[in-house]
């Protein structure tokens, strides 16, 4: 899963299919394969700002669920870590994230405030 902001109405488009062009390419020569390796085109799903954040959720746990990691921070291909180190910067509390309380409470939560941090949702 991928969550992105284009910066112009078909840049999202181009940018995915240069990006499944390559990586096929790419597969087919490791491989010795031929022919498409993606089947049927991306679906690009425009998010309300509400559901946003249950989406980078979501995406951020697939690798815990999965058994790939213990925490979502542990994989290295996702965001995840960014934003829990976004988190231990506003809160100076060390390693919030490791505290399944805290994570918990961060569901009533959104971005704003000063300095980006979570504030509570309708609040300031």
């Amino acid at each position: 899963h991928f969550i992105v902001v284009p910066s112009d109405t078909d840049s999202l488009a181009k940018t995915f299919n240069q990006a499944h062009m390559r990586y096929s390419q790419y597969h087919n020569e490791k491989t010795g394969k031929r022919g498409h390796l993606w089947q049927g085109r991306f679906y690009p799903c425009p998010l309300h700002e509400v559901h946003l954040y249950t989406a980078i959720r979501y995406v951020e746990r697939n690798p815990v669920r999965a058994g790939l990691v213990n925490q979502g921070e542990d994989y290295p291909w996702s965001s995840a870590l960014s934003h829990v180190k976004g988190i231990r910067d506003c809160t100076n509390t060390g390693y919030p994230a490791e505290n399944e309380s805290f994570v918990m409470r961060l569901e009533g939560l959104v971005l704003g405030g000063k300095e980006g941090c979570l504030v509570p949702a309708g609040g300031g």
